[in-house]
């Protein structure tokens, strides 16, 4: 099941993105930032969404949401959350800069022409194994080349598809992380759509705010976050429901939830309701749902 992109996960993503080495095949930071390393950099949310404060709390069943922040009826999300590591993308190319001196796998200036497949088994309404073929475009910008830690800009655009030609979709993104004084300032826009039965559906997440670590030398240990989001599903091109989040948290790698003070707010509408559910922490993984 597709993990959703969420407040813990942009931890994730700093630790990515903004504060590790990415490491070659040979065991070496790279001089160059690859297509797997710069699409790992960028979906290394959807694969750690699932450790997420917010994601676990949505998922609870006091929070009564009308859905989670993705969809779980997609035939597609297995084939959206599978790790970049198990495609074969070594047909994709390279223009621009690619160079990766901090080895933080953001490249200078590049445009990645992504060509990847990898073959799935259990893929609902399919007895046998199905390839399926990712394509599209990918640019990574690196804030700084001689600091990790600087952030990074960066959109794609990819098409999945089953290359028997039964089914496609795509993801699209655009997303910012830039430092600041106290921490970083981000930006994050997501859309995955599919079509089944002739009927196309869509799903946009978009989220913003800033992080701000506890301690500078062990920034991703603890920290503030502060972000806005808005969730959105369409059906046919219509917004037919929405989801908006508030979070104000102390986020706290050493607990579960990874959070230990502040609050998560949903607000929907439905029915002709409004409904609001907040949860508050009260310590260590502990919270309270009003």
């Amino acid at each position: 099941m597709m993990k959703k992109l969420s407040a813990l996960a942009l931890l994730a993503l700093l630790l990515a993105a903004c504060g590790t080495t990415t490491e070659s095949s040979e065991g070496t930071a790279s001089t160059q930032a690859t297509a797997v390393e710069a699409l790992q950099v960028n979906e290394q949310p959807v694969q750690s969404g699932g450790e997420s404060v917010d994601n676990q709390l949505s998922l609870d069943d006091e929070l009564g949401l009308p859905f989670g922040f993705l969809p779980t009826d997609s035939d597609f999300l297995n084939v959206f959350s599978a790790p970049v590591s198990e495609w074969d993308c070594s047909a994709s190319t390279v223009s621009g800069d690619a160079t990766d001196a901090d080895g933080d796998g953001v490249a200078v200036n590049a445009t990645y022409n992504i060509q990847c497949t990898k073959s799935f088994t259990n893929l609902p309404f399919f007895d046998d194994v199905v390839k399926v073929e990712r394509t599209g475009t990918l640019v990574m910008q690196d804030a700084d080349d001689g600091d990790p830690a600087s952030g990074y800009r960066a959109s794609g655009d990819f098409t999945y598809s089953y290359l028997d030609g039964t089914f496609s979709a795509s993801h699209s993104y655009d997303r910012s992380w830039t430092r600041t004084a106290s921490g970083y300032d981000y930006d994050h826009t997501n859309r995955w759509s599919w079509e089944a039965g002739g009927v196309s559906y869509a799903i946009e997440h978009t989220h913003g705010g800033s992080y701000t670590p506890d301690d500078t030398d062990r920034p991703f240990d603890a920290g503030w976050i502060q972000e806005n989001a808005t969730v959105t599903q369409y059906l046919n091109e219509e917004a037919v429901q929405s989801v908006t989040e508030e979070v104000n948290l102390h986020l706290n790698a050493a607990c579960d939830p990874a959070a230990d003070d502040g609050t998560v707010t949903f607000s929907w509408s439905a029915g002709g309701l409004e409904h609001t559910k907040t949860a508050t922490f009260t310590g260590c993984g502990e919270y309270d749902v009003q």
